[in-house]
């Protein structure tokens, strides 16, 4: 078991939000118990529809999936297409609301290490949500202030940004960790993280990117803009993480562009802590599965090993 800053793991390999879901048990070659967590989709106090246009949530009966996957197929390229190596996503939040996945997920879900993923557009809501979570045996909640496709940004103003982390901690039982993106001072928050008491940072959400139609020069995706995610962006993510490693002794979760084990090395000697998977799913979904059985104690040696050349 490996402490990180109060976050108890297993191994120092994660899932990024939403690549595997909520942390169902998943069919096959994918094992989310073998993970140091997955991270859940994003949650907001409501269900949301986001950019999708589709409720989140899967009906019970048979006919009914059918179309409800119908339409899935059918919204899917307003809302993520694949681009040059990654993807691009405007899903907005879309999920299944909190309570329901107190209520029908997180039962489900005992045998996975769970970071519970949250979104709000008040402080109230990100608080309410904190407050119905703190009786759950989770891992962390991790606090969504970067998502490119919904309209409400928490990292412009810095200070709104302090208050936010500032009643977040105060209300939680739990470990915090803050998702952040490239945009603006991000060092700066990540400071003001670690000063009010959040036990991480998982850099670097998706970039926020623009997909034109060549034909007609229109937006491809139905809310403009999207977030980048894939190869394209590790050599960003690398840079923030290690930006950040000489700015904040708390925990680095990096992630972004990560597809193997060389990936996942990088990501460590820059200055991550723990690691996450995310659109590798997508493209070879049983491979993170493969690098954690074969690779998870090389990961622990790496990390102390670097720790030590820096003292």
């Amino acid at each position: 078991m490996t402490n990180l800053n109060g976050i108890k793991v297993k191994n120092r390999l994660f899932v990024s939000s939403g690549a595997l879901a909520y942390g169902s048990k998943q069919k096959l070659f994918i094992d989310p118990t073998i993970f140091g967590a997955i991270t859940t989709r994003t949650l907001t106090l409501e269900q949301r529809q986001g950019n999708f246009g589709v409720s989140p949530v899967k009906p019970d009966g048979i006919s009914e999936q059918i179309l409800w996957g119908i339409q899935i197929i059918k919204k899917r390229p307003t809302v993520l297409r694949k681009i040059p190596g990654g993807w691009i996503n405007a899903f907005g939040w879309w999920n299944i609301g909190v309570e329901n996945y107190i209520n029908d997920v997180y039962p489900k879900t005992e045998e996975v290490s769970k970071i519970v993923s949250i979104g709000g557009f008040s402080i109230e809501e990100y608080l309410e949500m904190i407050r119905r979570l703190n009786d759950l045996a989770i891992i962390a909640i991790e606090i969504d202030v970067s998502c490119p496709s919904v309209k409400i940004d928490w990292e412009k103003d810095v200070l709104l940004f302090g208050k936010l982390m500032k009643q977040c901690r105060e209300t939680s039982r739990h470990p915090l960790i803050v998702k952040l993106s490239i945009k603006g001072d991000y060092l700066t928050r990540a400071h003001i993280a670690e000063d009010i008491g959040i036990n991480a940072v998982h850099a670097i959400n998706t970039i926020r990117g623009l997909l034109l139609n060549p034909k007609t020069g229109r937006p491809l995706l139905k809310a403009k803009y999207g977030g980048v995610s894939g190869e394209r962006i590790k050599v960003i993510a690398l840079r923030v993480v290690s930006e950040m490693r000489q700015e904040i002794d708390i925990p680095i979760f990096g992630g972004g562009g990560i597809y193997n084990w060389k990936d996942c090395q990088q990501f460590f000697w820059a200055g991550a802590d723990a690691v996450s998977f995310g659109s590798v799913h997508f493209f070879q979904p049983w491979k993170p599965t493969w690098i954690v059985r074969l690779h998870q104690k090389e990961a622990e040696k790496l990390v102390q090993k670097i720790k030590k050349i820096r003292k």
